[in-house]
């Protein structure tokens, strides 16, 4: 879920898991800069099945608006609530906090440890 790479794109993502196609290969999941959280839910769900954990943060349509994950509750109750369905244990890992502060990130755990609640 990076540009420039084999997961560059959702049909990429999916597409790298389907050629590699071994029982030991996951994949972690973020929503693509600038993604409508439908398209961004739909790219989750391709890669549902091999999903292992989250990156968590919540972004404005560049990557250098990074804002207070509190503000990205309605796009991420949705993907948490999928991933919820797959099997096993998974994890959310905070990534981009605003401003890079260390107060945000403390708030954004908090955020997150809600929502998992």
């Amino acid at each position: 879920y990076h540009g420039g790479t084999l997961t560059d794109t959702d049909a990429s993502a999916n597409q790298l898991m389907v050629e590699v196609d071994h029982a030991n290969v996951f994949t972690c999941w973020q929503p693509h800069v600038g993604a409508t959280p439908e398209s961004a839910l739909a790219g989750l769900r391709n890669v549902k099945p091999r999903l292992t954990n989250l990156h968590v943060f919540h972004w404005g349509p560049t990557p250098d608006d990074r804002r207070a994950l509190a503000e990205g509750e309605e796009a991420w109750s949705r993907y948490l609530k999928e991933a919820r369905g797959v099997e096993g244990d998974r994890y959310a890992l905070l990534e981009f906090v605003k401003d890079d502060r260390l107060e945000a990130f403390a708030a954004d755990a908090a955020t997150l440890q809600a929502w998992l609640a």
